[in-house]
Protein backbone atom coordinates (compact mmCIF):
# COMPACT_ATOMS: atom_id res chain seq x y z
CA UNK A 1 0.00 0.00 0.00
CA UNK A 2 1.36 3.75 -0.70
CA UNK A 3 0.24 5.95 1.51
CA UNK A 4 0.72 10.04 -0.12
CA UNK A 5 1.14 12.94 1.83
CA UNK A 6 0.58 16.51 1.46
CA UNK A 7 2.80 18.71 3.69
CA UNK A 8 2.78 22.38 3.19
CA UNK A 9 5.09 24.53 5.72
CA UNK A 10 3.95 28.09 5.87
CA UNK A 11 5.90 29.36 8.56
CA UNK A 12 4.64 32.16 11.30
CA UNK A 13 2.38 34.81 10.20
CA UNK A 14 3.97 37.13 12.59
CA UNK A 15 6.99 36.92 10.93
CA UNK A 16 7.88 38.96 7.62
CA UNK A 17 5.21 38.05 5.02
CA UNK A 18 6.54 35.78 2.13
CA UNK A 19 8.68 37.12 -0.20
CA UNK A 20 7.90 36.66 -3.33
CA UNK A 21 9.60 38.42 -6.87
CA UNK A 22 9.14 37.18 -10.57
CA UNK A 23 12.97 37.96 -10.91
CA UNK A 24 16.03 38.86 -9.38
CA UNK A 25 20.33 39.36 -10.20
CA UNK A 26 20.26 35.64 -10.30
CA UNK A 27 17.06 34.38 -12.53
CA UNK A 28 13.85 34.86 -13.37
CA UNK A 29 10.98 32.38 -13.03
CA UNK A 30 9.82 32.99 -16.06
CA UNK A 31 12.84 31.04 -17.33
CA UNK A 32 11.08 28.45 -15.89
CA UNK A 33 8.43 26.64 -17.79
CA UNK A 34 6.12 25.58 -15.69
CA UNK A 35 6.50 29.34 -14.33
CA UNK A 36 2.46 30.32 -14.36
CA UNK A 37 2.56 34.17 -14.02
CA UNK A 38 -0.90 34.44 -13.49
CA UNK A 39 -1.20 32.37 -10.84
CA UNK A 40 2.10 34.17 -9.39
CA UNK A 41 0.53 37.58 -9.53
CA UNK A 42 -2.78 35.82 -7.83
CA UNK A 43 -0.60 34.57 -4.61
CA UNK A 44 1.16 37.95 -4.34
CA UNK A 45 -1.44 40.26 -4.85
CA UNK A 46 -4.34 38.35 -3.14
CA UNK A 47 -2.75 37.50 0.40
CA UNK A 48 -2.73 33.46 -0.85
CA UNK A 49 -0.26 32.58 1.92
CA UNK A 50 -2.50 34.02 4.77
CA UNK A 51 -5.38 32.57 3.50
CA UNK A 52 -3.99 29.28 3.20
CA UNK A 53 -2.73 29.41 6.66
CA UNK A 54 -6.04 30.90 8.24
CA UNK A 55 -8.25 27.83 5.91
CA UNK A 56 -5.70 25.06 7.62
CA UNK A 57 -7.53 23.19 10.63
CA UNK A 58 -6.23 24.05 13.92
CA UNK A 59 -5.24 20.74 14.66
CA UNK A 60 -2.64 21.02 11.79
CA UNK A 61 -0.85 24.10 13.47
CA UNK A 62 1.55 23.87 16.06
CA UNK A 63 2.87 26.65 18.06
CA UNK A 64 6.75 26.83 19.09
CA UNK A 65 6.41 28.03 22.16
CA UNK A 66 10.23 28.59 23.58
CA UNK A 67 12.85 31.28 21.52
CA UNK A 68 16.31 30.29 22.00
CA UNK A 69 17.82 33.65 20.34
CA UNK A 70 16.99 36.23 22.32
CA UNK A 71 18.01 37.48 25.82
CA UNK A 72 14.71 37.83 28.06
CA UNK A 73 13.97 41.47 27.29
CA UNK A 74 13.92 41.24 23.72
CA UNK A 75 12.42 37.86 23.74
CA UNK A 76 9.60 38.99 26.73
CA UNK A 77 9.09 42.05 24.62
CA UNK A 78 8.47 40.06 21.56
CA UNK A 79 6.17 37.27 23.26
CA UNK A 80 3.60 40.05 24.47
CA UNK A 81 3.33 42.54 21.33
CA UNK A 82 2.86 39.28 19.12
CA UNK A 83 2.11 35.95 20.67
CA UNK A 84 -0.12 37.28 23.64
CA UNK A 85 2.91 36.26 25.74
CA UNK A 86 2.76 32.26 25.31
CA UNK A 87 6.52 32.29 23.73
CA UNK A 88 9.29 31.51 26.86
CA UNK A 89 12.92 31.98 26.95
CA UNK A 90 14.98 28.83 26.58
CA UNK A 91 18.40 30.81 26.61
CA UNK A 92 16.97 32.54 29.98
CA UNK A 93 19.69 35.52 29.07
CA UNK A 94 19.51 38.43 31.15
CA UNK A 95 21.21 41.46 29.56
CA UNK A 96 20.88 44.86 31.16
CA UNK A 97 19.96 47.48 28.84
CA UNK A 98 18.75 44.98 25.88
CA UNK A 99 15.86 46.97 24.76
CA UNK A 100 15.57 50.60 24.79
CA UNK A 101 13.19 53.22 23.21
CA UNK A 102 13.84 56.19 22.48
CA UNK A 103 11.26 58.13 22.48
CA UNK A 104 10.76 62.17 20.50
CA UNK A 105 8.17 64.74 21.09
CA UNK A 106 6.48 66.21 18.43
CA UNK A 107 7.42 69.93 19.53
CA UNK A 108 11.30 68.85 19.21
CA UNK A 109 10.87 67.09 15.86
CA UNK A 110 8.80 70.37 14.28
CA UNK A 111 11.81 72.46 15.76
CA UNK A 112 13.97 69.77 13.45
CA UNK A 113 12.04 70.20 10.67
CA UNK A 114 12.01 74.00 10.80
CA UNK A 115 15.93 74.31 10.68
CA UNK A 116 17.14 71.58 8.83
CA UNK A 117 14.98 69.65 7.07
CA UNK A 118 15.85 69.34 3.42
CA UNK A 119 12.92 66.88 1.72
CA UNK A 120 10.04 65.60 3.22
CA UNK A 121 8.59 62.83 1.53
CA UNK A 122 5.15 61.38 1.73
CA UNK A 123 2.61 59.01 0.57
CA UNK A 124 -0.99 58.74 1.80
CA UNK A 125 -0.03 60.25 5.65
CA UNK A 126 2.74 57.44 5.47
CA UNK A 127 6.23 59.44 6.02
CA UNK A 128 8.74 57.30 4.14
CA UNK A 129 11.98 59.21 4.66
CA UNK A 130 12.38 60.77 8.75
CA UNK A 131 15.22 63.07 8.83
CA UNK A 132 15.12 63.57 12.32
CA UNK A 133 15.17 59.87 12.99
CA UNK A 134 18.95 60.19 11.43
CA UNK A 135 19.92 63.08 13.66
CA UNK A 136 18.82 60.92 16.80
CA UNK A 137 20.63 57.98 15.50
CA UNK A 138 23.67 60.30 14.89
CA UNK A 139 23.46 61.69 18.42
CA UNK A 140 23.22 58.07 19.92
CA UNK A 141 26.27 56.85 18.10
CA UNK A 142 28.34 60.11 19.02
CA UNK A 143 26.89 59.73 22.82
CA UNK A 144 25.75 56.58 24.40
CA UNK A 145 27.04 54.28 21.41
CA UNK A 146 30.62 56.31 21.22
CA UNK A 147 32.73 53.62 22.17
CA UNK A 148 30.88 50.68 20.73
CA UNK A 149 32.60 49.61 17.83
CA UNK A 150 30.61 50.83 14.53
CA UNK A 151 31.42 47.38 13.25
CA UNK A 152 29.38 45.74 15.94
CA UNK A 153 26.06 48.35 14.82
CA UNK A 154 23.41 47.83 12.51
CA UNK A 155 20.46 50.15 11.41
CA UNK A 156 17.60 48.44 9.94
CA UNK A 157 13.92 50.60 8.60
CA UNK A 158 10.82 49.62 6.96
CA UNK A 159 11.72 52.34 3.96
CA UNK A 160 13.85 52.16 0.96
CA UNK A 161 13.97 56.39 1.51
CA UNK A 162 15.01 56.11 5.11
CA UNK A 163 17.65 53.64 4.02
CA UNK A 164 19.37 56.04 1.36
CA UNK A 165 19.09 59.01 4.16
CA UNK A 166 20.58 57.22 6.80
CA UNK A 167 23.36 56.05 4.37
CA UNK A 168 24.48 59.34 3.71
CA UNK A 169 23.80 60.79 7.04
CA UNK A 170 25.49 57.97 8.83
CA UNK A 171 29.03 56.91 6.81
CA UNK A 172 30.81 55.55 9.59
CA UNK A 173 28.35 52.67 9.30
CA UNK A 174 29.13 50.60 6.19
CA UNK A 175 26.21 51.16 3.85
CA UNK A 176 25.95 47.12 4.23
CA UNK A 177 24.62 47.66 7.84
CA UNK A 178 22.30 49.74 7.10
CA UNK A 179 18.94 47.99 4.96
CA UNK A 180 15.82 47.10 5.14
CA UNK A 181 14.24 45.02 7.06
CA UNK A 182 13.96 41.82 5.04
CA UNK A 183 17.76 42.00 3.56
CA UNK A 184 18.58 42.09 6.95
CA UNK A 185 17.47 38.63 7.58
CA UNK A 186 19.31 35.97 8.82
CA UNK A 187 22.26 38.59 10.24
CA UNK A 188 23.50 39.11 13.57
CA UNK A 189 24.99 42.38 15.63
CA UNK A 190 25.31 43.41 18.93
CA UNK A 191 23.84 46.31 18.64
CA UNK A 192 20.82 46.86 16.11
CA UNK A 193 19.02 50.26 15.93
CA UNK A 194 15.15 50.08 14.55
CA UNK A 195 14.52 53.36 12.61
Amino acid sequence: MIILIKLILIGDPNQLPAVLKDSDDDHSFNEYEAFDKEGYKYIYYNNYIEDLFNSISRNCKTTLDTQYRMSNAIGNFISQTFYNGIVSNGLDKQIDDALNFIVYSKKSKDEFDKNYLEEEIETENTPLLNEYEGYIIKVLLNTMLKDIPRKDIAIITPYRKQVEMLRKTLPEISGDRISSIDAYQGKEYKYIIYS
